[in-house]
């Protein structure tokens, strides 16, 4: 094969690709040298009828200069092209992958953002048992025999939602147990309305609601504390008035949204109490007039169900 049906091959080759992935045919052609004389014409709408316009009109002027001027270019304009190929290919790929990455962020904000805060205590849709959140992941994270074996997948979302990481309370499964809860187990809030859902702001009405119905502070901490040697380990105080939690400073610097939360909550529901007592609201130190937490005296961890 001779070196002209070469360059021609591999030109047309490159020019195919090079419009499939060019933004603009006149800008990409401005990019290679052209012989003297030769302009690419207004009918000209892509590299691939420019080069077989250019070849052909090579072999009207064989043997003279212009088609070694010809040549010459075409030498040039071929390692050229397949760089220029292959650099747009890769930032279309790049960009494919910069996008199909915002995509699943947004997907996983939208669809996987957790109803529930740490702090926050319920009782099990199912199973009926106490328990206060610890943490939570996005989706399911435990292995396909234990999806099985507690039958993820027969839950309305089966895998494809929020799951969390609990402590249950002693009184109702006395052996100190961490589960791993799927979001639609998560049945009564014990809570009282006071958690923000997904980390976001703590409502005032639901604060006001709070306050004014919260008759018994004892009778709220009887409800939704949750006994198990390991709340110490995790939260600093438990406020009575709302009943939940407010998570220690692990727990706090794996779930800073979340703290700053039940935090701010604590501290208004006791402003609220103390100005309806007449008093300051401040109550010794502790957030929200909550009650300290003394140190763990066991750590036994049962495997998570």
């Amino acid at each position: 094969m001779s070196l002209v049906k070469t360059l021609y091959k591999g030109l047309l080759k490159a020019s195919r690709r090079l419009d499939a992935v060019a933004p603009s045919t006149v800008d990409e052609l401005a990019r290679f040298a052209l012989p003297p004389g030769m302009v690419v014409g207004p009918s000209v709408t892509t590299t691939q009828q420019f080069v077989r316009d250019a070849f052909r009109s090579s072999a009207t002027v064989k043997g003279t200069p212009m088609a070694a001027s010809l040549l010459d270019c075409a030498l040039s304009a071929l390692p050229t092209a397949n760089a220029r190929v292959a650099a747009l290919e890769a930032a279309e790929l790049h960009q494919d992958l910069h996008d199909a990455d915002k995509a699943s962020e947004a997907s996983s904000t939208l669809v996987h953002m957790p109803r529930y805060s740490v702090g926050q205590v319920f009782r099990h849709a199912r199973y009926g048992y106490r328990a206060v959140i610890i943490g939570y992941d996005s989706t399911c994270r435990a292995g396909p025999q234990w999806a099985t074996r507690t039958g993820v997948h027969d839950l309305p979302r089966r895998g494809d939602q929020p799951f969390f990481h609990v402590l249950v309370d002693v009184r109702d499964r006395p052996d100190a147990q961490i589960a791993y809860v799927a979001e639609d187990n998560i049945g009564e809030l014990m809570s009282r309305g006071l958690l923000p859902r997904g980390g976001g702001n703590v409502e005032a009405p639901a604060l006001a609601t709070a306050a004014t119905t919260s008759t018994s502070a004892s009778d709220a901490a009887l409800g939704a504390i949750v006994i198990h040697p390991l709340v110490p380990k995790y939260f600093s105080t438990f406020v009575p008035a709302g009943g939940f939690f407010v998570p220690g400073d692990e727990l706090a610097m794996e779930y800073p949204a979340d703290a700053a939360a039940t935090t701010m909550a604590a501290a208004a529901l006791a402003s609220m109490n103390g100005a309806r007592g007449g008093g300051s609201g401040e109550t010794g130190g502790n957030a929200g007039g909550g009650d300290p937490l003394a140190p763990p005296t066991r750590r036994s961890i049962a495997p998570r169900q």
